[in-house]
């Protein structure tokens, strides 16, 4: 007897008729069923790895094998199902549905004579889930599906699904799946996030025409204004060099207007890698990354990663009257709007660096994570100037948490937001979620008058990955922010309780969306 359930991929789409009908001869053939590792129950066809919820239902006739996990809908007689992971599933007779991934809760329907799964690929260096419609009797090269603007048939989506790559974590289509079905459906649905997302996610997106920003826009700094939002993202085109690029918004959601080049560009010996270094990096070339933003006085502070033989922190600043007119400035003018400071701590390798709003005892005051002896834990560094270079002597604040959400990294997130309770850090962790290495989002609130001091930290993430552009990308299974702001508050006003804290993050490092929670949602009300 054939065990279907070793069938690859591409015969299944090549073939998925003679599937779906060898599937459904398991209703009768015990023999087959034992093949299946399924039994026969209330007339159906259940795998012994199966996984379904309370509010499935499942009718008489249908078919469901492998570790399929359904948290509600409804399997009609003459559906098949096989290792399919979703919250809310509609199988309808006559249809096979197969290795279809939906974290979310938007619901998966199928119709009469259709195949429908997911196919998981890496194309250009990015992890992609490609969602395929095919009728059964599909040829595997003849049908095409339109993926990153170019047509591809089903048997180069297949060719392209059999990838392992170091980054992130060592991944491959195969690992990403299993990992993820091994889960138990509270593993997966369980988690409720404190934050709340905007519907119209994702907010920015690369634009294929624009070379600088082509392939991915992410990790942005925020900053408000008069009552406008301006968010600094980092971009990444066809050369593989980050820059930075602005849109601004006035109610903090819909983009209003976005520049069609960007605002800061690589230009320094510290921001420009050699050309023999450029040519042994595949993903990464260097440039300016991730940057943050801070007001102090009338100018705005932005640290970024600046990334030239080594990735280390860089600081420049620029006149708040400038930046709002950043949007009407030449593009030719852009770079004499801005005075680079330079290094912070020349040739140390370095990132994730937030400056406080405020001296604090005197001095300035800066988080960042310095990858000392492999350590990835967040620290603090006082200073007396803002001229650079800085003091490179540092004291850990907050560290990895040994089976938890943060136990690989943890690294200061957006800037700080000055609360009457202290001040609220909203921080990434890196850490083993739903199966998966995850990039998530905790908060911690700080000492005002000593920001050694930690007050808080939740013991739980408050963000994980569960959309599809947070769960696939550049870095899949990613969200990480670099930009907070309250929603009715320009930048320093101080931050009350019903507050609503917009927090702007990359989704998978391709993305850009934003979430929000009030503040007295994101602290316990006992600190």
């Amino acid at each position: 007897m054939i065990n279907i359930t070793k069938w690859p991929t591409e015969e299944i789409l090549g073939n998925g008729l003679a599937y779906y009908n060898t599937a459904l001869k398991a209703l009768t053939d015990p023999i087959l069923r034992q093949n299946l590792d399924a039994e026969l129950i209330d007339g159906a066809i259940i795998g012994r790895d199966v996984e379904l919820g309370a509010a499935v239902t499942v009718e008489k006739g249908a078919v469901i094998l492998g570790q399929t996990k359904i948290l509600r809908g409804r399997v009609e007689a003459g559906a098949v199902v096989v290792n399919c992971v979703a919250q809310s599933l509609q199988a309808k007779s006559g249809s096979l549905l197969f290795l279809i991934e939906q974290l979310n809760e938007q619901p998966i329907a199928s119709k009469r004579g259709q195949l429908l799964t997911d196919v998981i690929i890496l194309d250009e260096n990015i992890v992609r889930k490609v969602r395929l419609d095919l009728r059964m009797d599909a040829p595997l090269d003849k049908e095409t599906v339109l993926v990153n603007g170019k047509p591809m048939t089903v048997g180069e989506l297949v060719a392209l699904s059999h990838f392992d790559t170091p980054y992130p974590n060592g991944s491959s289509s195969t690992q990403f799946r299993r990992a993820l079905r091994e889960c138990s459906l509270d593993e997966l649905f369980g988690q409720v996030d404190i934050l709340t997302r905007f519907e119209g996610n994702p907010i920015l997106e690369p634009i294929l025409d624009h070379p600088w920003e082509s392939k991915m826009v992410y990790n942005a700094a925020v900053i408000r204004l008069d009552g406008v939002t301006y968010i600094v993202y980092r971009a990444f085109g066809d050369d593989h060099l980050s820059c930075l690029g602005l849109a601004w918004s006035g109610d903090g959601m819909h983009i209003d207007g976005r520049l069609l080049h960007p605002i800061f560009t690589p230009q320094t010996a510290y921001e420009l890698p050699e050309r023999a270094v450029q040519q042994t990096r595949p993903r990464e070339k260097g440039g300016c990354e991730d940057p943050r933003l801070t007001l102090i006085g009338d100018r705005i502070y932005m640290t970024y990663s600046a990334y030239n033989n080594v990735l280390q922190i860089a600081l420049a600043s620029i006149s708040k009257e400038d930046f709002i007119t950043l949007p009407q400035t030449a593009e030719a003018n852009m770079s004499t709007r801005w005075t680079r400071h330079g290094p912070l701590f020349p040739g140390l390798l370095d990132r994730n660096s937030i400056l406080f709003p405020e001296k604090i005892g005197g001095q300035y005051v800066l988080l960042r994570r310095s990858m000392f002896e492999g350590k990835y834990d967040i620290t603090i560094t006082f200073s007396d100037s803002l001229e650079t270079p800085w003091p490179g002597d540092f004291e850990t604040i907050m560290s990895v948490r040994p089976d938890m959400w943060d136990s690989e990294r943890v690294g200061a997130g957006a800037q700080v937001l000055k609360t009457r309770r202290g001040w609220l850090l909203i921080y990434h962790g890196v850490g083993l979620k739903r199966g998966r290495r995850a990039y998530m989002l905790g908060t911690a609130l700080l000492d005002l008058d000593d920001p050694r001091k930690v007050i808080y930290r939740s013991l739980d993430p408050i963000f994980t990955p569960k959309e599809d552009y947070e769960l696939y990308g550049w870095a899949p299974t990613v969200v990480f922010t670099n930009g907070v702001a309250a929603r009715t508050k320009d930048a320093n006003e101080i931050i009350e309780e019903e507050d609503e804290i917009m927090v702007y993050y990359g989704g998978g490092d391709r993305v850009i969306g934003v979430a929000w929670a009030k503040l007295s949602d994101l602290l316990p009300k006992s600190i």
